[in-house]
């Protein structure tokens, strides 16, 4: 796991951009959905530089970033203070244990660990959401095919989650899936 900590905290040091790129427009649509999030907490998993957290945290979430870049998550705090936004940081490797929190609402975006998604599930409060998109094997540019989901896969859904919203085009699919109250 050193090499991927590594790999990922050059990235970050390396970057050269003054403000994030912009939010993931399935995301963006999801917390249309959700709603304000006032009273009620998110986790951004694998968060990198927390362009979904910090998103989250304006919409009123209280809002977690876990990520396993402590340069990642050192700039997100710089941008969460630059912008008055309360956003607390975990390092922490998502290929572990989860610990015991729970969520309204667990994003991720662009990070497939096809065993983490039904854990992440089992972190949710009942009727929360798990909002999670990343790119298919059809994309045109992006990571490896290992690291993309097959074409349809997703429409499968996350075991112990209810579907509310699919989407794949472009080379991306997303996702939007409730615990039930239940």
């Amino acid at each position: 796991m050193t090499d991927a900590i590594e790999r990922w905290d050059a990235k970050y040091r390396d970057a050269k951009w003054e403000a994030l790129p912009p939010c993931d427009p399935f995301v963006l649509a999801a917390l249309a959905e959700c709603g304000d999030g006032a009273g009620r907490r998110a986790l951004d998993a694998a968060a990198g530089t927390g362009r979904h957290a910090l998103e989250l945290a304006s919409r009123g979430w209280r809002t977690d970033a876990w990520d396993l870049s402590s340069v990642g998550l050192s700039r997100l705090a710089g941008f969460a203070e630059a912008n008055g936004l309360g956003v607390a940081t975990r390092e922490f490797d998502l290929t572990h244990a989860l610990p015991d929190d729970t969520f309204d609402l667990v994003v991720v975006v662009n990070y497939l660990d096809r065993e983490l998604l039904p854990r992440l599930g089992r972190r949710l409060s009942p009727g929360g959401r798990l909002v999670f998109t990343t790119f298919t094997t059809d994309r045109d540019s992006g990571p490896s095919e290992r690291h993309c989901l097959a074409g349809g896969e997703l429409a499968a859904g996350i075991d112990g989650l209810v579907t509310q919203r699919y989407e794949e085009q472009g080379g991306r699919a997303g996702l939007v899936a409730a615990r039930p109250h239940s």
